[in-house]
């Protein structure tokens, strides 16, 4: 009853006593079942203006705890797909450069866990500052990192299928090795296939 937009971006109102994000994220996951639809595309936009930990309840900065439990992105991606059946995982940030002046900025000595994971995950990163000035308009942010991230479609299937024998786009075959099945073999992935572009699409497969 709510468009994806907005189911997509309610809070789940899970308290993980944390302020570092990366960290965050890894416990909302290990606290909540099946946090995403099955079959969508995971997107995790990090907007800060220190990096990963930040500080913990206590107002230590940089506690050794936080470091520790700090996930890179095979990790965390690890943890969505044990969570749910997604067909993908993406991260994204608006962080700050070791030489932007925002004001809890601590990258020159944590070095960058935010940027080191989105640049992992294959993600849009920004600069937190302009110049100097902390960002304060995100919707060129917002639309740069859509544009940049649109998923290889998935094609959900009727049934559970036990192997893809053959996939048409618009008339023409495409190779199997760019045809993989996904969330339990219920649905299929075409890499290399524009998401924005109408075409017919004709999959043959064995029960």
């Amino acid at each position: 009853g709510k468009s994806c937009l907005s189911a997509a971006v309610q809070s789940p109102f899970t308290g993980v006593g944390v302020e570092a994000g990366l960290v965050a994220v890894s416990q909302i996951l290990e606290k909540r079942k099946q946090l995403f639809r099955v079959g969508s595309n995971v997107h995790v936009v990090f907007v800060s203006d220190t990096q990963d930990p930040g500080k913990d309840p206590s107002g230590n900065s940089n506690v050794r705890a936080l470091n520790n439990l700090r996930p890179n992105f095979a990790a965390l991606k690890a943890k969505v797909l044990a969570n749910s059946a997604v067909s993908g995982v993406k991260l994204h940030g608006v962080t700050p450069s070791p030489t932007c002046r925002a004001a809890e900025n601590v990258a020159s000595r944590l070095g960058t866990p935010y940027q080191d994971a989105i640049r992992s995950s294959g993600g849009t990163w920004l600069d937190f500052c302009d110049g100097n000035s902390a960002r304060t308009n995100y919707v060129p942010v917002a639309e740069q990192i859509v544009a940049n991230t649109l998923p290889e479609p998935v094609f959900v299937l009727p049934e559970v299928v036990k192997k893809i024998e053959s996939v048409e786009v618009a008339g023409r075959a495409v190779a199997l090795s760019q045809v993989t099945l996904v969330n339990g073999n219920s649905a299929v992935r075409i890499e290399g296939l524009n998401p924005s572009s109408d075409v017919a699409v004709t999959i043959t497969y064995q029960r």
